[in-house]
């Protein structure tokens, strides 16, 4: 019987050795040879009549090391799993303590496996421990600054006779010599100019004097410290901008467009609210807070997780077998990372991921938390109906429904990442009900800047 014995360097590193006897190999690799002869064809022999020495003498060493192979993997998978192996990652073979293959001379082998283990450990998930959940407060500034907003998106430009400082510039620029004359396959491009963005305040104020047919030799870099804005205004590539510096450009104003904001009136509330529950400023704003309120919700949810991690992170204090998982990253990456790149991707956030995988696995056992197929359907249909919302499209119906579901769940990736979300939820819920969570009520801004210190 094959002797396959574990030794632990301590409560993280260890070693899973396995001795093969040659009488335990050798049988597998003689049976494969006896497969190859039965469908080898070669020259001067009919199909399957080539002699066994032949065969053994051309295929010797890959069957034998194919039969090992599939000996050592098997018997290694089912030690790991009948003892229920709490490891990390796949064993990496360590060649250094193995007793390897004599092609010449078949012996007995021994083949070492390095493991990493996974910590044991408790989790306590109480009231005891207190949690911030922070309601966002709607101040009547930002509901103000939201209703104008809307009037703005919503309103139009219409021809004015004098610039306000918040107005566009309709024009044409010109590239122009020292004379401010044309110059010849110069740059000429219509374009628009924001007051309001125009980096320079002189030629703000220049600008702003303008009347229609009038110009003003303008240097772009004056007009705006954005590249991307300044090339748009000319109409060249951004790479043709880089090479503007020095040259003088005309500006000849052709019109100035005010916005005039939106009334807020029914048909407009209609057209932004079809389902006819927005009547009114005041619905409106009802509507706004709610809005708001809704979308802070989801970043508060993501706050509350952040903290829960770093605290059961920091509470259960968590070691790894650093070394192995290193040279575990090294023998998987596929993008030929060097050692040290490895190293400085496990210090710098690997190893914390880890220990939150083992935290979040623990919770998901002692809590029995599962997620099953009809789940799964129903907020892939979730998904697949407010993709219809959004783009303002009726119920798809059942048989539809139903199609667009069966060729979602045929991939696997997609529903990979449906499964992981509905996880996350039930673990959020169970945070809210096992923890003592303090609400607090804070402004938009107060929770930008929580958010931005942690």
């Amino acid at each position: 019987m094959m002797n396959i014995k574990e030794e632990r360097t301590d409560a993280l590193n260890g070693s899973i050795i396995i001795d093969l006897k040659t009488d335990e190999y050798l049988p597998q690799v003689e049976k494969a040879l006896k497969d190859q002869q039965k469908k080898a064809s070669m020259p001067g022999f009919r199909p399957g009549k080539v002699p066994f020495g032949m065969i053994k003498k051309a295929y010797w060493k890959p069957a034998l090391v194919e039969e090992v192979n599939k000996i050592v993997s098997e018997s290694l998978q089912n030690y790991i799993s009948e003892k229920k192996l709490k490891i990390f990652g796949n064993p990496l073979p360590n060649n250094e303590k193995s007793r390897l293959f004599n092609f010449d001379n078949p012996a007995d082998l021994s083949f070492v496996f390095d493991v990493g283990y996974a910590p044991e450990f408790q989790l306590d998930i109480s009231q005891e421990q207190t949690f911030k959940y922070y309601e966002i407060k709607v101040t009547e500034e930002e509901l103000a600054h939201a209703v104008e907003n809307i009037t703005k998106r919503n309103g139009k430009l219409v021809d004015v006779e004098v610039a306000g400082e918040h107005d566009l510039l309709h024009g044409i620029f010109t590239e122009v010599d020292d004379n401010g004359n044309a110059v010849e396959n110069g740059i000429v491009s219509h374009a628009d100019v924001a007051l309001a963005r125009v980096k320079d305040d002189g030629l703000r104020n220049t600008l702003s004097l303008l009347k229609k047919g009038e110009h003003v030799i303008a240097d772009p870099e004056k007009l705006s410290d954005n590249a991307t804005d300044r090339a748009a205004m000319l109409g060249i590539t951004k790479e043709q901008e880089e090479t503007i510096a020095g040259r003088k450009f005309k500006f000849e104003l052709e019109a100035i467009k005010h916005l005039e904001p939106a009334e807020i009136n029914e048909e407009l509330l209609n057209n932004m609210y079809p389902a006819g529950d927005v009547k009114n400023l005041e619905d409106l704003k009802k509507k706004i807070e709610a809005d708001i309120k809704k979308y802070f919700e989801v970043e508060s949810e993501r706050k509350l997780k952040n903290d829960v991690v770093l605290e059961l992170l920091r509470i259960s204090n968590l070691s790894l077998p650093d070394e192995f998982l290193k040279r575990w990253m090294l023998n998987i990456n596929e993008e030929g990372a060097t050692k040290e790149q490895i190293d400085q991707e496990y210090e710098n956030g690997y190893r914390e991921g880890m220990k939150w995988q083992l935290i979040e696995n623990k919770i998901i056992t002692d809590h029995q938390i599962h997620v099953n197929d009809e789940e799964i359907i129903e907020e892939i249909k979730k998904d697949i109906l407010r993709q219809f919302e959004y783009y303002g499209m009726s119920d798809p119906g059942a048989e539809l429904m139903q199609s667009m579901v069966t060729r979602f769940l045929q991939n696997k990736e997609d529903v990979r990442k449906i499964t992981d979300r509905l996880y996350d939820k039930k673990i959020l819920a169970l945070y809210k009900e096992k923890f003592n969570i303090q609400k607090i009520e804070v402004t938009q801004e107060e929770f930008y800047n929580l958010a931005a210190a942690q």
